[in-house]
């Protein structure tokens, strides 16, 4: 690689302070750095900054050839995932290529973690803490496989739960006690050797 990165946002339409961080870094360390970024429009704010690529929707049968096909015409150099389901597409890309840093898990654990019932069950079996799924009212119903809150329900009684019963395939949800409480959100990244690299 020359003194040129090109860094691709899958999903990176807001991100527009980020790409400012990576160009003022990059020229710090004397390198020029490309933003590119995987939308499904123009009309975005990292247009300011960066190229847009009007790409797939993320359950597109040909979503991963259509990426790998991107990183390959812009000779991208750095991938960063920023929905849920663009995770799961890079750690199979990953697997393929290894001279595109990626920092994401392994296929099956970001697999794994985007199913929330057997994420659920992979944490009671490691002895993880998580809400009860008795019918214990108020309860949260969340989709199984969503993200960014979209689909999700808070049931108070009984009678809405047999309401939400009759909508909905029980097995497309997670439900499980709601928790009326501060949320915090961690965030790290940590090395193959396990070591953590940096936590917000």
């Amino acid at each position: 690689m020359n003194n040129k990165i090109n860094i691709l946002f899958l999903g990176g339409a807001k991100r527009y302070s980020l790409a400012e961080r990576f160009i003022a870094a990059g020229n710090e360390l004397d390198h020029q750095v490309n933003i590119f970024s995987y939308e499904l429009e123009t009309e975005v704010p990292i247009a300011g900054i960066g190229k847009v690529i009007v790409g797939k929707r993320w359950h597109d049968a040909d979503l991963f050839d259509d990426v790998t096909f991107t990183i390959k015409k812009h000779s991208i150099h750095i991938i960063l995932p920023f929905v849920d389901p663009s995770v799961g597409i890079l750690a199979g890309y990953k697997k393929l290529n290894s001279s595109v840093f990626i920092p994401v898990s392994v296929k099956e654990t970001c697999d794994l973690m985007y199913d929330k019932i057997l994420a659920k069950e992979w944490f009671e079996k490691n002895k993880i803490p998580v809400p009860s799924d008795e019918m214990l009212f108020p309860m949260i119903a969340k989709p199984r496989k969503g993200s960014a809150s979209q689909g999700i329900f808070r049931i108070n009684s009984e009678e809405e739960y047999r309401i939400f019963q009759q909508k909905i395939n029980l097995d497309e949800y997670l439900i499980q006690q709601y928790i009326d409480a501060e949320e915090f959100t961690v965030d790290s990244y940590v090395s193959e050797n396990h070591g953590i690299i940096g936590v917000v």
